[in-house]
C-alpha cells in the first residue's frame, strides 16, 4: 500500500524519465486534462507528506540520516516516542 495510485507512480516515473505532459498522455492513452488533475494530486499528497514528515520529526518519532528514515524503534512501534 501507498500514498500514490499506480497511475500516479507511472506519471511520476515519465516525468523522471524528461517526458512532457502531452507525451506521458499519449504513452499512458490518457488525456493532457488527466495527466494533470494526476499532477495535481500527487503535488497535493506530496505537500502532505511533507507536513506529516516534518511532525514526525518534531516529536522524535523520526529521523532522518541521510536519504534514510530511522524509526525510534525498530518495530515502527509508536509507543516508543515516550520511552
Amino acid at each position: 500500500m501507498g500514498i500514490f495510485t499506480d497511475r500516479e507512480k507511472q506519471i511520476l516515473q515519465h516525468l523522471h524519465e524528461g517526458e512532457k505532459t502531452s507525451e506521458i498522455a499519449s504513452i499512458l492513452k490518457m488525456s493532457q486534462t488527466s495527466v494533470s488533475r494526476a499532477l495535481k494530486n500527487i503535488r497535493i499528497k506530496a505537500i502532505d507528506i511533507e507536513k506529516d514528515i516534518e511532525f514526525m520529526l518534531e516529536i522524535g518519532y523520526i529521523q532522518i540520516k541521510g536519504n534514510k528514515i530511522i524509526f525510534k524503534s525498530e518495530d515502527k512501534n509508536p509507543k516508543a516516542i515516550g520511552k
